[in-house]
């Protein structure tokens, strides 16, 4: 500091010597008081005018040094670029950024460390930064030392009349990791929404349809969104239906709720019923305002229609089992009931006298009424089980049954069978005598049928049955029907379903009926 003060004296001693005053110029006692007061006081002025520097460079050095550490520790990479690209200056963030010490990036081009897929767009954004004179920015790729790819942002703005250039680096790997997280993400939930076997949906507030996954097309049979789209849930329903559903989602959306397994009924495009369980969440904008729902709706007809094939399955069970109680006590206990007051009857008649002629003529009516009363109760529990099913097998009670049907109505039935005497359980053996009695019931009394062959073929997995007739047919759409009068034909597929078989119905108006069914065996 005093070499500083001695230096200033000697170039002020000489500016005096330059500045002297001329000889001859007389100083009184006064005028001198007053300069070495004016001196002083210049003296005092510019001590306090060193003080104020002092603090000013002080200060001044401090905020050099807060703001080296700003510049060196910022979270940005910064550059300052010469026109041909080649770095001039760089913060420590920078250096660490392209992971090489600073003082050797000086001079270095930016553009080595540049991917080579990213060289002309970082090229091509220079040249906008040169010529443009404007704010430009772009993302590439960037080679760090001993590490992968780092994905950065670059703003840059030209200075020094465009010979220079200064840049911002921003590190936006982690950006980029999350973006492609998100993708992937994305493409997984698109993926699974679009294969899900359900159907997921999205609707609006006014309950119309804004997205719809592929699978809709396949449950309802549309050709494309844009058959749903637009539409509300209630314009695939029949009016009962709507009408319920209406008030459940008006009740939904008030109270802004979520809701689950609602079960609701929509038709497809052939106007048949498809039984969904549908569930569902509200979503909402940035303002917390309902926006619409989202959700999923499960086909659950097969469900259904297994659970309702499985009360018709039960209740035909229970009818069977009817049937053969009530067959036991026809010929068990009406059966014998009748074959007592028969015997009663003969032992009166045998000992009334022989003049009493009127009274025997009466007792021998009565005796034969009881007796055509025991073959109709035998008939009758025959019906409703053979007896001879159980004790002569199947195919002797067939014979019987194609015989008697023979005597009884002019239809020609023929019954096909191996020489082979099978061994079916009595499930199989029952469900293959209600089958071709019903087809021959049928054939007999409703189709008008000349001719009808029964075919019984079996090997050591499955019986097969093929009936065929040439009576008068019927339409095949009606089958499923239960409205229609072909619940015989019903019954005996739920009784072939029951024993996981598969029965085949083919007819049409005019040109007769063919049943083929096939049971899988399962010996006595």
């Amino acid at each position: 500091m005093s070499k500083n003060n001695n230096e200033l004296r000697s170039r002020a001693e000489g500016r005096l010597k330059k500045n002297k005053p001329k000889e001859g110029i007389p100083v009184t006692r006064a005028e001198l008081q007053r300069l070495v007061h004016e001196l002083e006081v210049h003296q005092i002025e510019l001590e306090l005018q060193n003080e104020e520097l002092q603090q000013a460079h002080s200060d001044l050095d401090a905020h050099l040094s807060q703001y080296t550490d700003l510049y060196d520790f910022a979270p940005v990479g910064y550059f300052t670029l010469a026109r041909d690209g080649t770095i001039l200056q760089t913060n420590l963030t920078g250096s660490h950024l392209l992971g090489i010490e600073r003082s050797r990036l000086t001079n270095r081009p930016l553009g080595l460390f540049i991917a080579s897929e990213y060289g002309p767009i970082f090229n091509a954004f220079l040249g906008k930064v040169f010529t443009g004179g404007t704010k430009e920015s772009c993302e590439v790729a960037i080679h760090k030392a001993g590490m992968d790819l780092l994905y950065v942002h670059i703003e840059a703005r030209p200075y020094e009349n465009g010979q220079q250039c200064r840049i911002a680096v921003v590190d936006i790997s982690q950006r980029k990791q999350a973006e492609e997280g998100l993708r992937d993400s994305n493409k997984r939930y698109k993926d699974l929404v679009e294969q899900t076997s359900d159907w997921v949906w999205e609707i609006d507030t006014e309950i119309k349809y804004i997205y719809t996954n592929p699978r809709i097309f396949e449950i309802i049979g549309y050709g494309s969104a844009v058959e749903i789209i637009g539409k509300t849930l209630f314009d695939v329903m029949n009016p009962e239906e709507s009408g319920r559903s209406k008030l459940f989602f008006e009740d939904i959306i008030q109270g802004q709720k979520s809701f689950a397994l609602f079960e609701n009924t929509m038709l497809n495009v052939e106007g048949h019923p498809v039984f969904f369980e549908t569930s569902g969440i509200p979503f909402f904008d940035e303002q917390g305002c309902l926006q619409g729902y989202r959700g999923i709706s499960r086909d659950v007809t097969a469900r259904k229609e297994a659970e309702a094939e499985a009360v018709r399955v039960e209740a035909l069970q229970s009818i069977e089992n009817e049937r053969m109680r009530l067959a036991r006590e026809l010929h068990d206990e009406v059966g014998m009931i009748l074959c007592a007051i028969k015997l009663d009857l003969q032992l009166v008649c045998s000992v009334i006298s022989e003049a009493d002629i009127k009274l025997q003529e009466r007792l021998q009516e009565s005796i034969n009424k009881v007796n055509d009363s025991i073959v109709k109760v035998r008939h009758k529990s025959a019906y409703l089980r053979p007896p001879a099913l159980d004790v002569l097998g199947l195919i002797v009670v067939l014979k019987d049954m194609v015989e008697e049907m023979n005597q009884k109505t002019s239809m020609n039935t023929q019954l096909k069978v191996g020489p082979e005497v099978p061994e079916f359980s009595p499930e199989v053996a029952n469900t293959l005598y209600r089958c071709i009695q019903e087809s021959l019931t049928n054939a007999a009394n409703h189709a008008s049928a000349s001719n009808l062959t029964i075919d019984l073929t079996w090997n050591s997995k499955t019986v097969t049955c093929r009936i065929r007739d040439d009576g008068i047919g019927f339409d095949i759409n009606a089958f499923n029907d239960y409205s229609s009068n072909h619940l015989g034909l019903l019954g005996m597929k739920e009784r072939v379903f029951l024993l996981k078989g598969t029965i085949e119905i083919k007819s049409s108006p005019g040109q007769g009926t063919y049943i083929r069914i096939i049971i899988p065996i399962c010996k006595k």
